[in-house]
Order: structure tokens, then C-alpha cells, then sequence
């Protein structure tokens, strides 16, 4: 099984049991990697809820973000992911590398994409 499907996995997993998408469970997973960090204890009774489920399915919290970070990587990427090229900290190295040429977040990473293929490419 490949990444792509264990991060599918978690999601279809997590959504068994609190009704929320991809992104919103992104953010979950990151607020408790967060307050586990710095001891903060500002986290909700849905980001316990999720933290009980990845508990219970032995999923590790970074392991699993990790997982939900290369989903959101460029398409070249999760080609060369897929295909065994690069592995996955390489992966988010090379993301994170485009996302600072950028200096933007991912919808706004996705709309310069998208801006200069339809003025360069098309």
C-alpha cells in the first residue's frame, strides 16, 4: 500500500466516526502535533476525538500528517513518490522548496500554478 492510500485510509477512518473532510482533518492533525509540542491544551473535543481514533488504529500523529502533506503535493511529485523516485521526506523537502520560491500557501501555490500554465503553456 502506498501513501496515497494510507492517507486515504486515515481519512475514510476518521470520517467513520466525525463528519469532517480532508482539510479540516489536516488541521486537526496539525493542531495536535502543535499542542502536543509546545504542552498547550487548547485543542477541542473533535481533535480529541480524532487523536482517540488514530490512537486506537496505531497510527502514529506525525506519520500520519506526513501522509496528508503529500497529498497536496505537485502532481511530478507524487509521480516520482508513486514510481519509488524520492521517498517521502524527500518528497515534502522538494514541496516545501516550491512553496518558498512561491512564498505563498497551497490555494494560492495552486492558482500561480495554474495562472502560469494557461499564459506560458497554453
Amino acid at each position: 500500500m502506498d501513501v496515497f492510500q494510507k492517507a486515504k485510509n486515515v481519512i475514510k477512518i476518521i470520517q467513520k466516526e466525525v463528519n469532517l473532510d480532508k482539510d479540516e482533518i489536516k488541521n486537526i492533525v496539525s493542531r495536535l502535533i502543535v499542542s502536543r509540542r509546545d504542552n498547550k491544551k487548547e485543542i477541542t473535543k473533535t481533535d480529541v476525538m480524532v487523536f482517540e481514533i488514530l490512537l486506537k488504529n496505531k497510527f502514529n500523529l506525525n506519520t500520519v500528517y506526513r501522509w496528508l502533506l503529500v497529498t497536496n503535493s505537485p502532481k511530478d511529485i507524487q509521480r516520482k513518490l508513486r514510481n519509488g523516485e524520492i521517498s517521502i521526506r524527500e518528497a515534502l523537502h522538494y514541496r516545501n522548496k516550491i512553496r518558498k520560491q512561491f512564498g505563498t500557501n497551497d490555494s494560492d501555490f495552486i492558482k500561480e500554478v495554474i495562472w502560469y500554465v494557461e499564459e506560458y503553456i497554453i
